[in-house]
C-alpha cells in the first residue's frame, strides 16, 4: 500500500473513532443530565449568575476563578445553557469510560459502561452534580484525571492529550480544586515513596507521577497568572481571608476571640464585636460589604487571621473542630437543595442578559416552582453510599479479601478513597458546611463497587453464560444479514 494510501486509511480510522466516541459520550452526556431534562431547565445555583457574568464579560471575581466562566461562554456558543450541561456530562460519560476501560483492561467497555452511568443516575447524586451550572462537577473530573495520568502507558498520546486539557481545566476552576489535588496527590506519592523504599511493587510508573505532578503545578499556577492579569496580583484567592473569616465566624471563634482581645489589641472588627451579622460574607450590614474591603487593603483580616491561628488555644481549637467537620462533611452527602430565584435574582438577571431566548424555560423550570424534592433520592442514595462504604472498606481492610485484589484494583480503591477523604478535609477546615460538597464525589464509591463487583464476577459461570449469549445473538445477527 502506497503512502498516500495508508494515510487516507489512518485519518479514515481517527476519524471512525472520533465519530464513535461522539456518539457513545452524547448518549452518555444525555444521561448524566437525566436531573436537569427532569427540571426543564439546568439546575440553578447562587453562584450561577457571577459565573455567567465573568465570562461573557472577561472579567474575574475577586471571590472565585474565572476559568468556569469561560467554560459556560465557549461550552455554550452563547446560545444555550443545555449545551454546558450537556459538555459537563459528556466530559464524565468519557472519563468514566477510561477509568472502567483502564480498571476492566477491556479495550472496549459500552455495555459496562450505560449499565455503570444508569446506575449511578438512578442510585446516586451524579446527574444533579452534572446539571447544576456550577463546577462542583469539576472535582470528580479532577480526580478521574488524575487517576487516568497515573497510568500513561495505557493510552495513546491523542487520549493523553484530552485527559490532560481536562484535568488543567478542571483543577483550575476552582480554588478548593487546588488544596485537594495536592493533598491528594501528595497523600498517593508519600504511599508510593513508602512502597519504594521497602522494595515493593509500584502501582504506577515514574513517567506518570512525573507527568501528573507537571500538569498540576501547570494548574496551580493557572489561578495566580489570571489574578496577576485581571487584578495585579498574583495570589491563588483575593479574596480567601473574608471567606476563611466566615468559617471562623460560624464557629463562633471570631466573636470569642475579640472579647477577649479586644482590649488589648486594636483590631477593626472590635467595632463590630458581638453585632457581627451571621453571614459576614453578604449581609449588607456586614463590615465587609459596608467598608467595600473584600481586598483586605489595609492586611487588618489578615493580621486577625494570622494572631487567631498563632494563639495556641484558639489553634487546638481550630485544629479540634476542623477534625469534626470533616468527619462530618464524609458522611454528609445528600443532594442539596434547589431554591427557586426569582426575576430579582443574580442568576435570571445574568441568564436574561446573554441568554434571552431562555427566559420562558427558565422560569418554567420545576426548581422555579419549588416542587424539585429529593428527599426519596436521598433515602435512597444513603443506603447505596453506605453499602458501599462498608464493602469498600472490607475490601482495603479485611486482608482476606485484599488479597484477592489485583494490585492495580487495590491501587484504584486506595486512591479513590483518598480522594474521598481529601475533599471532606480540605471542606471540612477551609469551607462553611454544605452537603453539597460530599454529594458532587459520594457516587465515585458506588461505581468503585461495580469494579468490584466485574472483578469477582467476570470468571463466574454465569459471566461466562452471560458473554456466550450475547456472542450468539451477535452471530445470528450476523447470518441473517
Amino acid at each position: 500500500m502506497s503512502l498516500t494510501g495508508k494515510l487516507k486509511k489512518n485519518a479514515a480510522y481517527v476519524f471512525t473513532g472520533i465519530c464513535r466516541s461522539l456518539l457513545i459520550h452524547g448518549a452518555g452526556g444525555c444521561l448524566l443530565c437525566f436531573a436537569a431534562f427532569y427540571n426543564w431547565f439546568p439546575l440553578i445555583y447562587s453562584d450561577t449568575g457571577t459565573y455567567i457574568t465573568s465570562g461573557f464579560e472577561n472579567f474575574a471575581p475577586i471571590d472565585r476563578p474565572i476559568i468556569y466562566g469561560w467554560f459556560i461562554r465557549h461550552s455554550s456558543l452563547a446560545a444555550s445553557l443545555w449545551l454546558t450541561v450537556l459538555a459537563q456530562g459528556m466530559i464524565l460519560s468519557y472519563l468514566i469510560y477510561e477509568s472502567i476501560r483502564t480498571i476492566t483492561t477491556r479495550s472496549r467497555p459500552y455495555i459496562l459502561h450505560f449499565f455503570v452511568l444508569g446506575f449511578l443516575v438512578l442510585f446516586t447524586s451524579i446527574s444533579p452534580v452534572v446539571s447544576r451550572l456550577i463546577p462542583d462537577v469539576f472535582a470528580p473530573v479532577m480526580m478521574l484525571c488524575m487517576f487516568l495520568l497515573l497510568f500513561p502507558e495505557k493510552r495513546s498520546v491523542f487520549t493523553l492529550g484530552i485527559i490532560s486539557f481536562f484535568f488543567l481545566l478542571s483543577a483550575s476552576s476552582h480554588t478548593s480544586h487546588v488544596f485537594i489535588g495536592l493533598l491528594l496527590l501528595g497523600s498517593i506519592s508519600i504511599f508510593l515513596i513508602v512502597r519504594r523504599l521497602r522494595r515493593r511493587t509500584l502501582f504506577v510508573s515514574r513517567r506518570g507521577l512525573l507527568l501528573t505532578w507537571s500538569l498540576f503545578l501547570i494548574a496551580v499556577l493557572i489561578i495566580p497568572l489570571t489574578n496577576l492579569f485581571y487584578h495585579n496580583k498574583f495570589k491563588m484567592s483575593i479574596g480567601a481571608q473574608a471567606f476563611y473569616l466566615q468559617k471562623l465566624h460560624e464557629e463562633g471563634i471570631i466573636a470569642s476571640y475579640l472579647n477577649e482581645y479586644c482590649g488589648k489589641r486594636n483590631y477593626p472588627l472590635c467595632d463590630y464585636n458581638n453585632r457581627l451579622p451571621w453571614d459576614f460574607l453578604w449581609d449588607a450590614e456586614s463590615p465587609l460589604n459596608k467598608e467595600n474591603d473584600w481586598e483586605d487593603k489595609n492586611g487588618e483580616y489578615k493580621r486577625l487571621i494570622s494572631d487567631i491561628l498563632s494563639t495556641r488555644a484558639y489553634a487546638v481549637k481550630i485544629a479540634h473542630k476542623s477534625l469534626f467537620n470533616s468527619a462530618k462533611i464524609f458522611f454528609v452527602f445528600d443532594e442539596a437543595l434547589n431554591p427557586a430565584y426569582d426575576m430579582e435574582s443574580s442568576p435570571y438577571a445574568a441568564m436574561h442578559r446573554y441568554f434571552k431566548d431562555s427566559g420562558y424555560e427558565y422560569l418554567m423550570a420545576r426548581q422555579q416552582s419549588n416542587v424539585l424534592n429529593h428527599d426519596r433520592e436521598n433515602f435512597i442514595q444513603r443506603f447505596v453510599i453506605i453499602g458501599s462504604l462498608v464493602i469498600i472498606a472490607a475490601a482495603l481492610f479485611a486482608g482476606r479479601v485484599r488479597r484477592k485484589l489485583s494490585p492495580l484494583l487495590a491501587f484504584t480503591l486506595l486512591f479513590f478513597f483518598t480522594a474521598l477523604i481529601s475533599n471532606a478535609a480540605v471542606c471540612g477546615t477551609l469551607a462553611s458546611m454544605s452537603p453539597r460538597f460530599q454529594s458532587r464525589i459520594a457516587w465515585l464509591l458506588p461505581f468503585l463497587v461495580l469494579m468490584l463487583m466485574h472483578y469477582f464476577l467476570s470468571g463466574t459461570i454465569l459471566a461466562q453464560k452471560i458473554k456466550s449469549l450475547f456472542s450468539k445473538t451477535a452471530g445470528d445477527v450476523q447470518t441473517k444479514q
